[in-house]
């Protein structure tokens, strides 16, 4: 594996960290897309990761960290909606929107972990309930832009549901833009949840595994 990610790196112009879990941490898109398609051709495995709250990263796996990915754009006066990317703290969130008055959930993780963890948590509900749009990389790198500032991503793909609960199975919103306005209908989201799906004996395990083969053909996340 070590001349393998060395070639990798090499290629994508990303370094290594030191540690005992091979690891780097991409600053832009564009460099996710890059390491995404090069890892995808050789099928080396990934593994995303914020604050590192879903544990040890498995051997044999490149941790791919998303905290560089904290870039924050607030809208114009009177805009309520939100660009934040996939490694900004969720406490980041939450200071920026107090002035709105919404009662999110404690989480203490990043935004890309919120919206693709566990779905039985409150703060991932609200979060995906909010989701207008968002930058999207394909585990082929291929760089995806759903939804906007004025129009939901319902029409067409709506990947929302799927990464709510997928812990970073089918790529990565690297950016999401958030509705913040006071009041604002919640719903309940379904989801790719990982875990229920591979206990699961009916057909929607074989829907979500097929539709995960489809986007990571590469099968670097899986």
């Amino acid at each position: 594996m070590k001349h393998e990610l060395e070639n990798i790196l090499n290629a994508v112009r990303i370094p290594l960290e030191e540690g005992s879990t091979p690891r780097v941490i991409p600053e832009t898109v564009e460099d996710f897309a890059r390491l995404f398609a090069e890892a995808s051709k050789v099928g080396l495995k990934l593994t995303l990761r914020g604050m590192s709250t879903q544990g040890i990263v498995p051997a044999g796996r490149l941790e791919v960290s998303t905290l560089k990915l904290n870039i924050v754009e607030e809208g114009s006066e009177g805009d309520l909606m939100l660009e934040i990317g996939a490694g900004a703290a969720f406490d980041e969130l939450e200071r920026l929107t107090k002035e709105v008055s919404i009662e999110w959930s404690e989480y203490s993780g990043t935004i890309g972990g919120c919206l693709c963890g566990r779905r039985d948590i409150k703060a991932h509900i609200l979060l995906a309930s909010r989701v207008m749009g968002m930058t999207f990389i394909r585990p082929t790198g291929e760089i995806i832009e759903l939804g906007s500032k004025s129009v939901k991503d319902v029409v067409g793909y709506n990947l929302t549901p799927l990464l709510f609960g997928s812990q970073g199975r089918i790529g990565l919103a690297a950016k999401v833009i958030i509705n913040t306005a006071p009041i604002f209908r919640e719903y309940s989201v379904p989801s790719a949840n990982v875990e229920n799906n591979r206990n699961s004996t009916n057909s929607g395990k074989n829907i979500v595994e097929r539709l995960i083969s489809t986007l990571d053909p590469g099968g670097i996340f899986s």
